[in-house]
């Protein structure tokens, strides 16, 4: 049952090394004794093929069988495309179903006629959508734009490398270029989760030459596909990168806030100086009115009262002291990104 499980019929003359070992090894007999097995008497496999699998209850694979198998595959098509997978997901349905089916090649020629079918159906259930004007738009991602030297379809999948100003705007870009195709209101419900996942992937993979030479009917699901994943992915890249600017912006104000009041606490030390011998000058009250400023002038100097004074400091308000370094590094975004970005109204800003 296992050679029929894996598609050998009966009657063959050799049978792979690995499954005459492995029956072998369960029924406790040498190879040698099974290499002269059904060679007297040529029914004698099929017979005992019959007996097996009517004792297991297995059934050959009628008409009935057949169109199971094929829906099953169809289903199975239409979430995968790979031939492999597919012929794997055959035999353990035809294994669970205790199935004999009619051979190796009737299972692949299945597993092909379920991937065509698959391509159609695909094809038929996105063709609402596949306007001329749109069918021309994607068409027109594979061709190469001069300003960007690249086709669309290459800028397009291409993430930015670093959270940087110039990255987000570049983001910016790519959202406002996918709304003006209505990547953002395309509905791809109609085809299953994992397909959808799937074409994706094969956009992303696929150079602009290789969809070109592609068929129409398989070529503008994939871009479909790819257009409107894209409009989700972009804009979750978008508020991605807008939080990691913002974040770095912020740390980085925290470094010079904390750099400019390590700065400031050394002035103090040269001013504190400076009052302490101005002070007793001004409590003195001996000392006439009209002649304190004469006296400190001469005590002190000018040059060292001129570099106190260089030094003075604009002094905050307490409430704004550490807020003032990080809102001059938080400028308010332009509201051109957020009318790209499709947003009515700014963000409020932190306080």
């Amino acid at each position: 049952m296992h050679s029929a499980a894996a598609g050998l019929r009966p009657g063959r003359d050799s049978l792979p090394p690995a499954a005459v070992g492995r029956l072998a090894r369960q029924l406790g007999l040498p190879v040698e004794v099974l290499r002269g097995y059904g060679v007297s008497r040529e029914q004698t496999r099929t017979d005992h093929l019959r007996q097996v699998a009517k004792y297991l209850g297995w059934r050959p694979a009628k008409s009935l069988e057949l169109k199971e198998l094929d829906e099953f595959l169809l289903a199975r098509a239409m979430e995968h495309d790979s031939p492999s997978l597919l012929f794997r997901l055959g035999c353990e349905y035809l294994r669970s179903a205790t199935v004999i089916p009619h051979g190796v090649v009737t299972l692949l020629e299945k597993v092909g006629t379920a991937r065509q079918a698959a391509e159609r159906e695909t094809h038929a259930r996105v063709a609402h959508l596949l306007t001329s004007e749109r069918a021309q738009g994607l068409d027109g991602l594979l061709v190469v734009d001069p300003k960007l030297k690249s086709s669309r379809l290459h800028w397009m999948v291409i993430g930015p490398v670093q959270a940087l100003p110039n990255s987000l705007g570049g983001e910016v870009e790519k959202l406002k270029f996918l709304r003006c195709l209505d990547a953002d209101t395309l509905d791809m419900s109609v085809l299953p989760a994992e397909q959808r996942r799937h074409l994706a992937q094969i956009g992303r993979r696929l150079t602009a030459q290789a969809l070109v030479r592609r068929e129409p009917n398989r070529r503008h699901p994939i871009l479909l596909t790819l257009l409107a994943q894209s409009a989700v992915d972009v804009l979750d890249s978008v508020v991605q990168l807008f939080d990691q600017t913002l974040s770095g912006s912020e740390s980085r104000a925290r470094i010079k806030l904390r750099d400019e009041l390590a700065e400031r606490a050394k002035t103090p030390e040269d001013r504190l100086a400076l009052l302490d011998e101005i002070l007793p000058v001004l409590a003195d009250v001996g000392i006439a009115d009209e002649d304190v400023g004469k006296l400190l002038r001469e005590k002190i100097g000018m040059d060292r009262i001129r570099a106190a004074h260089a030094s003075t400091s604009l002094r905050l308000p307490r409430a704004s002291a550490h807020a003032g370094p990080l809102l001059h590094l938080h400028p308010p975004v332009p509201p051109r990104c957020w009318r790209r970005c499709g947003s009515r109204a700014e963000p409020r800003r932190s306080r």
